[in-house]
């Protein structure tokens, strides 16, 4: 069985960076959140979703 593919665009702003130069962490987990909800949200029964 393979996966269904999902491509989920984000906007990395300026604020998104740390000090490092890196994108925090914080904020990458939440991008992460938000395309698992995304993909849900496709592929999921409607009646699932509601």
């Amino acid at each position: 069985m393979s996966g269904i593919p999902h491509h989920h665009s984000i906007a990395i702003e300026a604020s998104d960076i740390d000090f490092m130069g890196h994108v925090n962490n914080a904020n990458y987990l939440t991008w992460v959140q938000d395309a698992v909800v995304a993909h849900w949200q496709k592929f999921a029964p409607s009646e699932a979703v509601a």
